[in-house]
């Protein structure tokens, strides 16, 4: 089972940068045959749509995705980036420079960001940490991780 979890955050890591990978577990379980081994390809839509697939079976049992009063109670803080991930793999992605944005220089997206300490309104679909980002580098809030769960659960249109 751990080498299952591993296979899929490499695969979650290597599909923010390209379009389709291979996975190859070997010997991932047995029986009267033998060995099992697993050898497939993934694409980075085949991955939104089964975690789009996923959050639409647990939507009803965590009402967070909308957003509830104990989720939109959580704040912006200030943290160090090694605490927030915590050791995971992590990726800066400034996608809309690819499109023409112009970021705001450093010492102004830190100050943009620091106004917003203590901010309200946390939404995983529709104001998340990546739409903070955004808002703070360019001064417009967007979610490229969104938008595929959130079309495929009805939430944009």
């Amino acid at each position: 089972m751990q080498h299952l979890r591993e296979a899929a955050e490499k695969a979650k890591c290597e599909l923010s940068s390209t379009a389709q990978i291979d996975i190859n577990l070997p010997y991932l379980t047995m029986d009267k045959s033998g060995s099992k081994h697993m050898n497939s390809k993934i694409t980075c839509t085949q991955s939104e749509s089964l975690v789009a697939y996923l959050t639409k079976r647990t939507v009803g049992k965590n009402k967070w995705i909308e957003g509830d009063d104990k989720s939109n109670n959580a704040e912006v803080m200030e943290s160090k980036f090694e605490v927030v991930v915590q050791g995971s793999p992590a990726r800066i992605n400034n996608y809309p420079d690819c499109f023409g944005s112009r970021p705001y220089a450093a010492d102004e997206i830190v100050e943009r960001a620091r106004r917003a300490l203590g901010k309200k309104g946390y939404n995983l679909l529709k104001y998340n940490c990546e739409h903070f980002a955004t808002e703070c580098r360019y001064g417009r809030s967007w979610s490229h991780q969104s938008v595929g769960p959130g079309l495929s659960l009805g939430f944009f249109q």
